[in-house]
């Protein structure tokens, strides 16, 4: 079966890519493990003025958030580093799942977790590099640290597939910047990818959870069948329609509905109105109670469909936003290569050591444990993921 979500990334990719290249004056191509691993850059100078003003605003209460952004960026990083051992120690001697996967779609991560949709990839990708690099981008600003341009990236892993956002700082300034600063710039795209991700799921439990529940429980009741040898199938009605009031009282769900009709006596005249007509029905003996009315309808909650959809798909959405957000961003942490992790880990071992030679030595020896381990969980993930692209060839 063709997997279209992983063909539309390829061509998103790739037409990503031409427009870079018909715009190549603004391109720098980051060659990391070329062409395995490396980043096309179109750089810009967009939103650059708005995270300026944004700094402006509220500057005590970005300087605290800053002190957060570093204890987080450094919490995660330890459980970063800790979930990566243990995850790829049971991967190779315990048979478990890979703890690293690609965030694609089209790709199933882990048993149980739904595939994520192209369409949810480019939403969730646009918001969580939008949020993380803007938060880079505002932390510098805050820290008097020039920015000089942003823009959207392409992360290439051989193919041109993952879209990003960027903002450069001055490199230079940023060198000579005070310790905190640094690390509060750095550490400051994970930790708005953490708060997005919390802001999700809050949404997803406190908004989105009850209107569903409310939407689904009490929106009427749905006409399903007739008991058979009852006038009521006479009557004209019919499955499928939604039974709105019983003698002008309004039937909100079933349970209201059975509650009413438990009050009813045979022969008693019942006017019913549904979204598709008035029937005018003479209620019958129950077949197990003689007293009782009987009115020979087979019911269910009803689901208004339209609603029921829109609420699936944006609960999908706001999950994907809390699993992309919370794992990018954690991911980020890990203290290698280029990553904000391995950037904060390095201004710490030298703000520790005061020895370039030696923090940097340090930092490469941790850099390169951790790059292997992340090449061994990738595995799986990148054979899944290739198989389809060569077997359409």
């Amino acid at each position: 079966m063709v997997n279209w979500d992983l063909i539309f990334v390829v061509i998103f990719g790739l037409v990503l890519l031409l427009l870079m290249r018909i715009k190549k004056k603004n391109v720098e191509v980051q060659k990391i493990f070329f062409p395995v691993l490396y980043f096309v850059l179109y750089k810009t100078q967009w939103g650059l003025k708005f995270m300026d003003k944004l700094s402006k605003k509220c500057p005590k209460f970005w300087r605290f958030l800053e002190y957060i952004s570093i204890a987080v960026g450094f919490g995660g990083m330890l459980f970063i580093m800790g979930f990566l051992i243990k995850g790829i120690y049971e991967f190779l001697f315990l048979s478990q799942p890979s703890p690293i996967n690609l965030l694609l779609p089209g790709v199933q991560i882990a048993p149980g977790i739904p595939t994520m949709t192209f369409l949810y990839w480019i939403i969730v990708i646009f918001i969580l590099a939008t949020v993380h690099e803007m938060s880079h981008g505002m932390f510098a600003r805050l820290n008097k640290i020039k920015l000089k341009s942003s823009g959207f990236a392409i992360i290439g892993v051989i193919l041109p597939i993952l879209p990003a956002a960027f903002v450069e700082p001055d490199e230079k300034q940023l060198e000579k910047a005070k310790t905190k600063a640094k690390l509060s710039v750095l550490s400051a795209g994970s930790f708005a990818n953490v708060v997005t991700a919390i802001i999700s799921l809050l949404i997803l439990f406190f908004v989105i959870s009850p209107i569903t529940a409310s939407a689904m429980v009490g929106s009427g009741v749905l006409v399903t069948g007739f008991s058979e040898n009852f006038s009521i199938s006479e009557s004209g009605m019919a499955p499928g329609e939604r039974i709105l009031t019983v003698n002008d009282e309004n039937m909100g769900d079933v349970y209201v509905f059975i509650e009413k009709m438990s009050e009813k006596k045979p022969g008693e005249d019942i006017n019913i109105i549904t979204d598709k007509g008035s029937y005018e029905i003479k209620l019958e003996e129950n077949p197990e109670n003689s007293s009782a009315g009987y009115l020979g309808i087979q019911i269910a909650p009803y689901k208004n469909q339209a609603l029921s959809k829109i609420l699936a798909w944006v609960g999908r959405l706001f999950y994907w936003l809390f699993m992309a957000n919370l794992g990018v961003g954690l991911f980020n942490l890990l203290p290698m290569g280029p990553l904000d992790g391995g950037r904060m880990l390095k201004v710490f071992l030298l703000s520790r050591t005061k020895n370039e030679k030696k923090s940097h030595k340090i930092f490469l020896i941790i850099s390169f444990i951790f790059l292997a381990l992340i090449i061994i969980g990738l595995l799986p993930q990148a054979i899944k993921f290739f198989s389809p692209l060569i077997n359409l060839f």
